[in-house]
């Protein structure tokens, strides 16, 4: 399967039985359409690793830097659009492990470790394997993920 931003991602991670899910985006403004308002019930990690990322939410709209996060609670309409060349990682976290994460939208500060994690977090196979090494690499992120300080 295609890891990339896609149009209809939204609506498919739900169905992922997994929990954590990745993707990544590489575009510029023109190739990167602001994204309807869309919800799902995975939590999802929005990470700008290059460029300005824009989020929209119903309370106002988080500029997402790059190095930088927003954390989006499950169930929360939202909208997306990046400001020129732009390139993220999306994770999108199940209810369960998201448990001891923000209740709100806000940013988190993101280690070098974590980052490093994200990145790999793309590179794994959607289906993982829970019991194996890949799980382990799911279970340290959302270790992280739940320490890493908010910053707003």
């Amino acid at each position: 399967m295609d890891r990339t931003l896609r149009g209809d991602w939204s609506s498919y991670v739900d169905e992922v039985p997994r929990d954590l899910v990745a993707a990544n985006g590489v575009g510029s403004l023109e190739s990167i359409e602001q994204s309807k308002r869309h919800r799902h019930d995975k939590a999802q990690l929005l990470y700008s690793a290059r460029g300005v990322i824009n989020c929209e939410v119903e309370d106002g709209i988080w500029i997402v830097p790059p190095q930088c996060a927003i954390w989006i609670p499950g169930g929360l309409p939202h909208a997306a659009f990046g400001s020129g060349e732009v390139e993220c990682i999306c994770l999108f976290v199940a209810p369960d492990p998201a448990a001891d994460l923000p209740v709100t939208c806000c940013t988190i500060a993101i280690s070098d470790l974590l980052r490093h994690l994200l990145i790999r977090a793309s590179e794994l196979p959607e289906r993982y394997d829970v019991d194996g090494p890949d799980g382990r690499i799911v279970a340290v992120i959302l270790d992280e993920l739940a320490k890493a300080p908010i910053r707003g």
